[in-house]
């Protein structure tokens, strides 16, 4: 008998670590991806604010509503340097409307430098074949951003449903393209599109719940949505399989986990 009680203590102890051991596995899994996504979420959210700046001053001097489906919008990066092109559609090298540039520090305006036009043909050739896509979305009244984190040869584009022209906030389903670079060349090598479906919010509510249940951590567009809603709404929660997460404090840029 105490041999029994012995066994049954030990089992016990050695589940309840394994068990332990388990949940600091995923914990630590957790937080390392949620901190290399909330990297990239920052940029986009960084890139998005940039696409406000250079809009509002190509609308102080001509009407140039990218409602109109012959025009596109795209950035990339050289350097320490965001870009931002508008061109035509139908122009292989987009027919530069406009280019504007900004640093990556503090993402402030800076006078654009000459850049090298076969990188603006490269990137253009991509946006071009992202818009068609963009396009078809917007058809079933769906507007889309593209938004591009590029490296010395590698490439990652996000298709994110935000800022609707029609007034109504939404959060959905968002399609992601990696491309290797090289040769002032392209090739795309994954797609991945998620599928959430869509959702519509009235901006009275004073929270809302973006849901990733299937997600074991928060996407990099969804923490997007965390900052480009955050003065909006009071708390945008991210629901994933195992926590809840909302952005507590911009500033800090720190963030609250909560397990379920």
């Amino acid at each position: 008998m105490f041999n029994k009680i012995i066994y049954l203590i030990t089992y016990l102890v050695v589940f309840v670590y394994s068990s332990y051991l388990i949940n600091a596995q995923i914990d630590s899994n957790y937080y390392r991806q949620f901190n290399e996504n909330l990297n990239s979420a920052k940029l986009i959210y960084n890139i998005d604010n940039c696409y406000n700046t250079s809009l509002n001053v190509l609308n102080l001097v001509e009407d140039s509503s990218l409602a109109n489906m012959n025009q596109i919008r795209f950035n990339f990066f050289v350097e320490n340097k965001l870009y931002i092109v508008y061109g035509d559609i139908n122009s292989l090298l987009g027919n530069q409307i406009k280019i504007f540039a900004f640093d990556t520090l503090k993402f402030n305006a800076i006078k654009p430098e000459q850049i090298d036009s076969s990188k603006i043909r490269l990137f253009s050739s991509i946006a071009f074949k992202l818009y068609a896509i963009i396009n078809e979305f917007a058809k079933k009244n769906i507007d889309y951003n593209l938004y591009i984190i590029n490296k010395k040869d590698t490439m990652n584009a996000f298709l994110i449903p935000i800022w609707q022209r029609n007034g109504k906030i939404i959060y959905g389903d968002y399609i992601q393209k990696k491309y290797i670079l090289y040769n002032n060349d392209f090739k795309e090598v994954n797609t991945f599109k998620s599928n959430y479906g869509y959702r519509f919010f009235d901006s009275s509510t004073r929270e809302i719940y973006l849901k990733y249940i299937n997600d074991e951590c928060p996407t990099i567009p969804s923490i997007f949505y965390t900052l480009a809603y955050k003065d909006i709404f009071e708390y945008v929660i991210i629901e994933t399989k195992y926590k809840y997460t909302y952005l507590n404090n911009f500033e800090l840029g720190s963030y609250t986990h909560i397990g379920k």
